[in-house]
Order: structure tokens, then C-alpha cells, then sequence
């Protein structure tokens, strides 16, 4: 991969915790940001299943990429048994987010799985009872320029309050909405890669429904 500076190394364990290895794995917020500097010029996504009982509550996203290169899609799918515990309320969400990486992935031609699509296996323990969350990867050292950072820009915090202005979403509801959407107490707390898959949403959608 050229663009090493948005590789990570997670670190494999033995059944003891004990670091065995590692494997080369990339995040999201990288992924969004090469595919920026790759002329990104769109992402689609659309539901291909909403999670129920007859599915194992599994949802299952498709989602669209479309750069200077061409057009590239992904599938993603997540439930309670393959994401962290603390992303399960959040299945569509991260079915979303995992079908986004993966269409990323074969536009940019890059090999190593995102962070969001492994889940409870992003520890790479052998398997145990107890699964622990994943740990946050150092950055693989580089040689030249600076990781991006993988919170929210201005000019993301900005457009984000003027898409919900212009629905109705002000002062108080925005911070509920936005608490509700992200996880997080305020943009400017949440990831980069969650508030531009907001984002995508708010553009996409008629409106409808948002502020419940």
C-alpha cells in the first residue's frame, strides 16, 4: 500500500493476552480521506435488510463509490454477535459504515481490512470467552507528513448544523439529534468517519422523520 501513513499495526494475542504479532489493518477515517485526495465524487448507500428475528437481527447494507477511477460497491453486515457490545445498539449504523469501507477499500485498490469491519475479532485473540474491546492501534511510523486527524473538521461541525437548520433542528434538539446520531456530546467530540457518513445521510434523505 503507497499511502502507508494510514496503515496501523493491531497487535494478535494468545489465549493469555499476551502479544504473539501483528497485522496491518486501516481505519475508516483513512480510508475517507485517500478517497478525498482520490477525487471522491459520491457514496450511495441502500438498506438491503433491516435487522429482525428471522434474520438474527442482522442488518445488511450496499453502498456505492464513485471516484475518478470509476464505480466500486461493498456489502456490509453487522449484529449483535459480530461488532463490539458497545456498537450494538448501532447495528444499521455499522452495517453501513462496514459496507462504506469495503467499496473504499476496492476503489483505492488497498488490501488490508478496515478496523470497523472486524469487530469483536479487532482484538485478534484467539478465541475466548470473554472478548475484550479492541485496543486503540498505534500508527505505523512513516517518513514523511502527518496522520490526518480522525476527528470532525470546522467545515464538517459547520455544514452538519446548517443541513439540520434547514430542517428545523436547532439549539437543543440539534444537540439531542446529534447526541442520538453520533454517540458523542458534540460534534466536535465525534469520529470523523461517522459524522461524514451523517452527512451523506442528511444529503441523501427528503427529511423526513429526522428530528424523532
Amino acid at each position: 500500500m503507497k499511502n502507508s501513513e494510514y496503515l496501523h499495526r493491531l497487535p494478535i494475542k494468545d489465549r493469555d493476552g499476551r502479544v504473539v504479532g501483528s497485522r496491518a489493518v486501516v481505519s475508516f477515517a483513512g480510508l475517507l480521506d485517500l478517497a478525498h485526495a482520490d477525487r471522491l465524487t459520491e457514496i450511495n448507500t441502500t438498506i438491503v435488510q433491516l435487522p429482525s428475528e428471522a434474520n438474527g437481527q442482522t442488518a445488511v447494507v450496499h453502498a456505492t463509490t464513485r471516484t475518478a477511477r470509476g464505480t466500486f460497491t461493498g456489502i456490509g453486515d453487522a449484529n449483535a454477535r459480530n461488532v463490539n457490545p458497545r456498537i450494538a445498539p448501532h447495528i444499521i449504523r455499522m452495517a453501513e459504515t462496514r459496507a462504506i469501507a469495503r467499496s473504499l477499500r476496492t476503489a483505492l485498490n488497498i488490501g488490508a481490512v478496515a478496523i470497523e469491519e472486524l469487530g469483536d475479532e479487532a482484538d485478534l485473540t484467539t478465541p475466548t470467552d470473554h472478548p475484550e474491546p479492541p485496543p486503540i492501534p498505534a500508527p505505523i511510523p512513516i517518513a514523511r507528513g502527518a496522520q490526518g486527524s480522525s476527528r470532525a473538521t470546522d467545515a464538517q461541525r459547520k455544514f452538519l448544523y446548517r443541513l439540520l437548520q434547514q430542517r428545523g433542528i436547532e439549539g437543543d434538539a440539534a444537540r439531542v439529534f446529534v447526541q442520538k446520531e453520533l454517540g458523542a456530546a458534540s460534534v466536535a467530540e465525534a469520529p470523523k468517519h461517522l459524522v461524514s457518513a451523517l452527512l451523506d445521510r442528511l444529503q441523501n434523505d427528503a427529511g423526513e422523520g429526522l428530528a424523532s
